[in-house]
């Protein structure tokens, strides 16, 4: 796995935690405050963003992660967004991201580590500076 698909896999990670995290603190009724839903479906959405990225290779190295899903899913509120299906949503937070969280931080351990992925940008090369600015 290249540095380019590592950091795709760190993102989906990472939105997918998010997501799951505005679930947990909007209460049991989170789908019913519009910004929790809001927060939980912008994140969803990156996941699906992150996850049109990650390649053909890497993907196919990851057995039973619902690649199309994930991204199909990620069309369908961005393209239908007044009209996203609020039991899909809750039942992506609630049973489908949490197995995708440890499905991709399984992959993303070296081999004998246990832990968390690295974060986002944390990387052993330097990163150019934004345009503009130095």
């Amino acid at each position: 796995m290249d540095d380019r698909d590592r950091d795709q896999l760190e993102r989906i990670v990472v939105h997918a935690e998010a997501a799951i995290g505005y679930k947990r603190a909007g209460g049991r009724a989170w789908w019913k405050d519009p910004r929790t839903f809001d927060a939980v479906i912008t994140r969803i959405t990156q996941v699906g963003e992150a996850a049109t990225k990650v390649s053909a290779t890497t993907a196919a190295g990851i057995p039973g992660v619902p690649w199309v899903q994930i991204r199909n899913t990620r069309h369908r509120i961005v393209h239908d967004y007044m009209n996203t299906d609020v039991q899909m949503v809750r039942e992506i937070v609630t049973k489908e991201l949490p197995v995708l969280v440890r499905a991709l931080t399984e992959v993303l351990q070296p081999p004998g580590r246990a832990g968390r992925p690295r974060a986002i940008g944390a990387r052993t090369t330097a990163r150019r500076s934004p345009k503009g600015t130095r």
